[in-house]
């Protein structure tokens, strides 16, 4: 910072990347931020203000992550200088709000005068500088507690600037004075020689041009001997240029390496990650078709068990329906066999019946003949029955040809009456006699 306030902005910028390259390697973000500020201020000075911008904004990055106020309260100061040299007021305006705002943060008075001197100059170079003057007042009366410091230097000679523009020739005096002795104690070159401008315009402005020509020729010789030695400076400023552009190709080298070996590693562990993916995704696919496969052999022995019980229950229907059809048949062989058992003595005593009946010819009276014909007529019922289920045998075995005849069903009542009469007779009972239809 001294050798950049003694004008020589080639030794400043250079011990500024040398500080850059031993601060970044041990890690301290503090100094980084400090030189890559100070190289901000020196491209300002040789009116590169692109780098400048450039160094500035690595700078703010860095100071705002140390949460340094007054850091960056520095920056911001040097990015509104920047903006104002390329006209761009409003930029420079918000930049000096905020270097006003982390500097009162950081509890830097000095600071804040040169914040407020930003804003003053955003005025004055709209030409407002009535609207210019308090902040260059406000300035001032920050930095007068210190009247050897550079913060009350810089409120001065903006006020002088500001009083000149007024035509307003006494107060510039004044304050342009001030900065004189302040910037000739500190050593500090541009001020003086800006200081001495400003006496050669006041005292023009005055009308004593006699004092306006004598200060115009000291401006004049120092800032010829500003010059020539500002050519071997320029030459010096050209190499470490050079050094510089040519650690800025290394480190844009190493910062392709470095992306190249992040590309690699994002995508192998892309890759990784789908294959990780795709083999959970098959594991998944090979669990449910195990689970599947489980489940359809458990359906297929379940579906087999319940085929094998069905087997099982149809062949024990088919015997039950094989032993029910035996013991239907041997049933229907049983009635047929009892019924021609039945049938054949039946017949001899129907047979006998009839003898009795031509026999007897009513001997024992009408009383034994009807005996003997309640004998026949029951036989014959009886005969009638078995017959009946003969033909009941031989309506099951498909061999019944079906006869039908008249009969009067009207005569059957009376029929039954007389037939079980004479059984009821015996049991003592009556049969009830009951009015026939029609």
């Amino acid at each position: 910072m001294d050798l950049y306030d003694q004008g020589d902005h080639a030794k400043s910028a250079e011990m500024a990347l040398k500080c850059v390259e031993v601060a970044e390697k041990e890690g301290v973000k503090g100094i980084v931020g400090r030189a890559y500020h100070c190289l901000a201020r020196g491209a300002f000075q040789v009116q590169d203000f692109e780098k400048g911008m450039k160094y500035a904004r690595q700078a703010l990055r860095i100071n705002r992550q140390e949460n340094d106020y007054n850091a960056v309260g520095d920056v911001c100061t040097v990015m509104a200088t920047l903006h104002l040299a390329t006209n761009q007021l409003d930029s420079a305006y918000r930049y000096g709000e905020l270097a006003l705002h982390n500097y009162r943060q950081g509890g830097n008075e000095q600071g804040e005068v040169l914040a407020h001197t930003k804003m003053g100059h955003v005025f004055n170079l709209r030409g407002e500088y009535e609207k210019a003057t308090p902040y260059y007042l406000r300035a001032y009366e920050l930095a007068r507690k210190d009247t050897l410091s550079r913060a009350f230097m810089t409120a001065n000679i903006c006020l002088a600037s500001n009083y000149i523009y007024r035509k307003m020739p006494d107060k510039a005096l004044q304050h342009n004075r001030k900065c004189y002795e302040i910037a000739k104690a500190l050593n500090m070159f541009y001020e003086q020689s800006t200081a001495l401008h400003y006496f050669s315009g006041i005292y023009e402005l005055k009308g004593d041009y006699k004092n306006a020509l004598e200060y115009q020729r000291l401006y004049s010789e120092i800032r010829d001997s500003a010059m020539n030695a500002e050519r071997v400076k320029q030459v010096k400023e050209l190499e470490i240029k050079y050094e510089a552009a040519q650690r800025e190709d290394e480190i844009q080298l190493l910062e392709n390496d470095k992306s190249r070996q992040r590309a690699f590693i994002w995508a192998t562990l892309t890759t990784l990650a789908l294959l990780l993916f795709v083999a959970v995704q098959i594991y998944r696919s090979y669990r449910r078709r195990t689970s599947d496969n489980r489940k359809l052999t458990a359906v297929n022995i379940s579906l087999e068990a319940e085929k094998i019980k069905t087997e099982q229950q149809l062949a024990e229907e088919a015997r039950e329906r094989e032993r029910l059809n035996e013991m239907d048949a041997f049933k229907t062989r049983f009635f047929t066999n009892i019924s021609h058992e039945f049938r054949t003595p039946l017949t001899v005593i129907l047979g006998m019946a009839e003898q009795l009946e031509k026999g007897v010819a009513w001997k024992d009276g009408p009383e034994s003949g009807r005996h003997i014909a309640l004998i026949k007529r029951n036989g014959q019922n009886l005969l009638r029955l078995i017959n009946e289920i003969l033909d009941l045998a031989k309506l099951e075995s498909n061999a019944l040809k079906m006869n039908y005849v008249k009969g009067d069903v009207l005569a059957l009542p009376a029929l039954y009456r007389r037939e079980y009469a004479l059984p009821c007779r015996y049991q003592k009972c009556a049969i009830a006699r009951g009015k026939q239809p029609g």
